[in-house]
Formats: structure tokens, C-alpha cells, sequence
């Protein structure tokens, strides 16, 4: 079990600073986010207009007090900053108008209907991880993370082949957008116009001709509309509910399966764990999940003036949970800077928590397990181009999109 707690980006004579905005910090976060716990636990950036919280416990309290901290505002800092973009679906949502639309779609996430994708999920690995045999390298983020969500999202949508690769350049395009250094919020979002275009095509063959998909669902479903009573989704719901399962459903597992081939080539002691304890795999996937969180900063923003360490925040601020400060907190965790895939972690917010909990965790989780079972039969030896690899950073989400690795047997 090794440490590699980062070196502060720091000004030790002024205390600590954090921009969510800067990639000198986003990559290499875990100093900084260790001095806002230890002497800014109420942070304030007085340029940006933000307070953050970085404690495992005040992230909770906030998770669970919905009617002091709203989505409603935005939960992506960029989203806070400009209001006039399209409402993300569910995640900008607070019940009762969450819960309302969470569960058109909950039971088809279920633990149980999650299980059913098992076979799925491991032939698809092993069709692309088969496709790798007698090579001494390749890029992992190009042959595994990206092509297997995006094959089971969008199976799970019901997406034919020709679609997937009528979308497949347009959600790279997304991506590629996002990442740049001089990110365009509205460029993104005209991205995202392309692809629920073509999400709302589907739908409407769906209401012509259904099928036994997540898309076929939604255009059937019929929501308790407090105001009007039962109704189905309209164009503008329907179009941004196949949005986020298409987007998120790509996005956060691909940066997941990143984290798991780069921590485990820099920790090969804990791969060799691995391969000796197999049945220790789930956890290891926790351990992934909690040591780099995929999403590592949350919004809020304030309903009510609330006291916080002495200080007021006043209603309307905008607070930013800092999740990948909050599963290092020594105050929560023993050794919280040590990768140890035997960690007894306990409820593991990673994903969320309450009401905001990511609706496809439990998916994410299974082809994590599945991922890691099936990169260890075939390449239980391997190290990864670090000097080579490309982080995709923004003020929400970390991990790689290329990742060159050289494997060996």
C-alpha cells in the first residue's frame, strides 16, 4: 500500500486556494483539497462568488438537507455561472419534481435488473480485450473504457449500430469540447442540440413501433404531473432524459474504467492482490471509486442564510461540495491517502448520496467488476504512459482519454 498524496499548488503564506477551473489544480488536487480540510473547511472565493465545503461530514449533512441546498440552480459550476442552458434532467432536479421523473426509469437500474446485464457485459470484454492478444501495447481508454458503455448504453436505449456510429464522433466531439482549456459552454451545448436531435428521432419511432428498451419506456411513461395530473414526457423532457442516461451512461464509466487501469499499474502490489484474491475485485472497484471519484465537485445553492464554522453564508450562494476532498478526510477515513483495495470503506459515496445518488452506480459498478475481472485473466501484468496519457479535467469530472499501456503475461 503506497501514498501518493500530490505536492500543494499552494501559496503557504496565504492560505490555500482552489479555482475549479484550473487544470493545475484539477489534476493534481489532493494537496490543496487536503489544506481546505484542514484550514479552510469553509472556503470562500470572493473572484468566482463560491463558498466549498470539504469534509466528509458537512458533504453529507448537505446531501441530505434538500430543502437548504437546491439543484435547482445548477450543479456543474459552469451551469451555476449561466443559468440561460437547457435544465440537465434529474440532476437539476429537487423532489418532488425529482422523484417524480427519477422513477420513470429507477426499476431498470435496480440491483436486480442490473444483474441481468452480467453476460453482456463480460462478452463484450472479451470481444474487445480478446482483440488485443499478442499485442505488446494499447491505448486502454480507446479498446475497453470508451467501447464498452457506449455498447451498453446504448443497447440499453436501444440504439441500432448505425445510429451508435452516427453519434459515436458527435459524443467524442463533446468530449474533446469540454476538455479544452478555453471550454465554450456554448459550443458544448449545441453539441448536445446534435445528439438529442437524433435521441428525439428515436423516440419518435418508439411511439410508431415500441420495443423492450429504456427509450421505449420513456416514450410510454406517464409522470404525476402535480399541476395537470398524469401526462407522458413532452418533447423537450423526453429529449433531455435520453441525454443524460446517453451521456452519463458513456461518460462517468469510461473515466472509471481510466481510474482502474492507472491506479493498479501505479500500485502493482495491489494488483498482485488481486490476481492471488480474486473475490477481492468488488471492493477494489469501491476503493477506485472512492480514491479518485470520477465526480469530484457537486453545486448547491442556498435557499435559506445558514451558519457554517462560525460564518454566514447567505441564501443564494452557490457552495460547491468538494467529494474528492471528502473520501480522502482523515476525520472519516484511517489512512485516507493510502490505495488499499482490502479497505473496509462502508457506505461509499463515490457516486452520491440521497435523493442525488447517480441513478446508473450500480451499472457503473458492474462493469467496473466485470472490466478488472476479465483485464486480469488476460494481462495480469501491466504499466501505463503516464508522460503520454490525456486527463480530461473539467470543474466536475476526472480521469483519462487516452491511455496508452504496454501489458505483459
Amino acid at each position: 500500500m503506497t501514498n501518493d498524496l500530490d505536492v500543494a499548488t499552494t501559496d503557504s503564506d496565504t492560505g490555500p486556494y482552489y479555482d475549479p477551473f484550473s487544470r493545475a489544480i484539477n489534476s493534481s488536487p489532493h494537496a490543496v483539497f487536503k489544506r481546505l480540510r484542514d484550514e479552510a473547511p469553509l472556503y470562500r472565493n470572493d473572484e468566482l462568488d463560491f463558498y466549498a465545503l470539504s469534509r466528509f461530514d458537512d458533504l453529507q449533512a448537505i446531501r441530505l438537507d434538500i430543502a437548504t441546498y437546491t439543484s435547482t440552480q445548477g450543479v456543474l459550476f459552469e451551469r451555476m455561472l449561466d443559468r440561460d442552458q437547457p435544465q440537465s434532467m434529474l440532476i437539476e432536479m429537487d423532489p418532488p419534481e425529482h422523484a417524480i421523473y427519477r422513477r420513470v426509469t429507477s426499476r431498470h437500474f435496480s440491483p436486480r435488473a442490473i444483474g441481468q446485464l452480467n453476460e453482456t457485459v463480460r462478452a463484450l470484454c472479451a470481444e474487445f480485450l480478446d482483440a488485443q492478444a499478442g499485442k505488446a501495447e494499447f491505448d486502454f481508454v480507446d479498446e475497453l473504457a470508451k467501447k464498452l458503455p457506449m455498447m451498453v448504453t446504448s443497447s440499453l436505449l436501444g440504439l441500432d449500430r448505425a445510429t451508435q456510429d452516427e453519434l459515436r464522433p458527435v459524443f467524442d466531439a463533446r468530449e474533446s469540447a469540454i476538455n479544452r482549456e478555453d471550454y465554450d459552454m456554448q459550443e458544448v451545448v449545441a453539441i448536445e442540440n446534435r445528439i438529442r436531435t437524433r435521441l428525439l428521432e428515436v423516440a419518435e419511432e418508439r411511439r410508431a413501433a415500441p420495443q423492450d428498451d429504456l427509450i421505449s419506456v420513456l416514450v410510454q411513461a406517464e409522470i404525476d404531473d402535480p399541476e395537470t395530473g398524469p401526462r407522458p414526457l413532452n418533447d423537450t423532457e423526453l429529449a433531455a432524459y435520453c441525454l443524460i442516461l446517453y451521456t452519463g451512461g458513456n461518460s462517468t464509466t469510461t473515466l472509471l474504467l481510466s481510474w482502474m487501469a492507472i491506479l493498479l499499474a501505479r500500485h502493482p502490489d495491489q494488483r498482485q492482490l488481486l490476481l492471488d484474491r480474486p473475490e477481492l475485485v468488488p471492493n477494489a472497484v469501491e476503493e477506485i471509486i472512492r480514491y479518485e471519484p470520477v465526480s469530484h465537485t457537486q453545486g448547491r445553492t442556498t435557499t435559506r442564510d445558514v451558519e457554517w464554522y462560525g460564518q454566514t453564508v447567505p441564501a443564494g450562494a452557490k457552495i460547491l461540495m468538494l467529494a474528492g476532498a471528502a473520501l480522502r478526510d482523515e476525520r472519516h477515513y484511517d489512512r485516507p491517502d493510502e490505495f488499499d483495495v482490502t479497505r473496509e470503506i462502508g457506505a461509499n459515496t463515490g457516486f452520491g448520496f440521497g435523493n442525488h445518488v447517480c441513478i446508473g452506480a450500480h451499472l457503473a459498478r458492474l462493469e467496473g467488476r466485470i472490466a478488472l475481472e476479465e483485464m486480469l485473466k488476460r494481462f495480469p501484468n501491466w504499466d501505463v504512459a503516464e508522460t503520454v496519457a490525456d486527463m480530461r479535467i473539467t470543474t466536475s469530472m476526472r480521469g483519462y482519454y487516452a491511455l496508452p499501456m504496454t501489458v505483459g503475461r
